[in-house]
């Protein structure tokens, strides 16, 4: 069975053949996620290049679900991705203790993006603990390594 970021070439061919991305040069946007105090953090992050999902530069690292407008992946507070020039949305929460952000940028060149969620209440300051233990998504078997320190 091919991996799947053995797939992505072909992926991208059949959208710039579709007419949906342009066959142009792709240009890095580091994205960068943060809290208040400046730490980075990690999130559920969604990159929309004219509404359509645009893969982290190393899928295999990620977490993802293509979900078309609605898609998403992990990141541990920074990842870059590869977009054409033009109007870039890009999309972060990180459950419902913080506000969710939303912002769109202009890329032309070599793009550096800050995002800082805030946190609106600390539930385990109030001796609430929450989880999640059905989840739907897509991902290499690899990713079960991810950390979350910050669990009890």
């Amino acid at each position: 069975m091919p991996r799947p970021t053995a797939l992505l070439p072909l992926l991208a061919a059949m959208l710039v053949a579709a007419g949906t991305i342009p066959a142009v040069a792709q240009i890095p946007v580091t994205i960068q996620f943060q809290e208040s105090a400046g730490r980075p953090i990690a999130v559920r992050a969604g990159v929309f290049y004219r509404s359509i999902p645009i893969v982290p530069d190393d899928p295999a690292g990620h977490m993802f679900q293509n979900r078309g407008t609605d898609s998403w992946f992990y990141c541990n507070g920074e990842v870059v991705v590869y977009v054409p020039p033009g109007n870039v949305t890009i999309r972060a929460g990180r459950g419902f203790e913080y506000q969710a952000c939303d912002t769109t940028v202009t890329v032309t060149g070599p793009t550096q993006v800050v995002m800082t969620l805030r946190r609106f209440i600390d539930m385990s300051s109030l001796g609430f603990y929450s989880g999640d233990t059905h989840v739907h998504l897509s991902h290499p078997p690899i990713i079960y390594t991810l950390g979350a320190p910050h669990l009890r």
